[in-house]
């Protein structure tokens, strides 16, 4: 988390708002998402594996809450995919917004909203197979092992949890996708 907290703080002096603080990891979607992976199906009667990465992001409105895509959001940098994020917000909140906007997601990110929580269970935006929910980033005392010592510490936490539909994905596939993003996040190797 240590690394992500830096990228955070770059994000912040490169003037992006601060809500696109959930956009995690490298677009290029080290996210876990890549173009050959089963979270990017939609479920129409039948499977279709979609090749692009629309990328559905959850906001908050005070009409109630709506998934703009971020069309070919893979191809962003972070600093750019937070950009978008502002942006499709800021429409959205404006009452700007279209069925086209709202249109063409292969997976979905969730958050905790302007107010924050720790935890929350996301469903799933059909025809996708899967959405990720982010939780706050808290400071929380966690043990870890120092020079072969385990030590309490201060760090940056927060939860993660995926939904997925398991006509497509199973708990393998779903737990290192999940797994996968840990990795991401922990490592802090992001491309602003």
């Amino acid at each position: 988390m240590r690394g992500l907290l830096l990228n955070l703080q770059q994000i912040g002096d490169a003037g992006l708002h601060p809500e696109s603080h959930f956009i995690l990891g490298n677009p290029r979607i080290d996210l876990g998402i890549t173009r050959k992976t089963e979270m990017l199906a939609i479920q129409l009667g039948e499977v279709i594996q979609r090749g692009d990465i629309h990328l559905g992001v959850a906001v908050e409105t005070d009409g109630g809450l709506v998934v703009p895509v971020i069309r070919n959001a893979d191809q962003l940098s972070t600093g750019g995919l937070a950009k978008a994020v502002v942006d499709v917000a800021d429409k959205a909140r404006d009452k700007k917004i279209t069925l086209d906007d709202l249109s063409g997601g292969t997976f979905t990110v969730s958050n905790p909203g302007r107010r924050g929580n720790l935890f929350g269970a996301a469903i799933i935006n059909q025809p996708q197979v899967g959405i990720l929910r982010m939780g706050e980033i808290v400071r929380r005392p966690v043990v870890r092992t120092i020079a072969g010592e385990e030590v309490i510490c201060i760090r940056s936490m927060m939860y993660l949890s995926l939904s997925y539909d398991h006509r497509i994905i199973d708990g393998v596939q779903g737990n290192g996708f999940l797994f996968r993003i840990r990795e991401l996040l922990e490592a802090g190797q992001f491309d602003i």
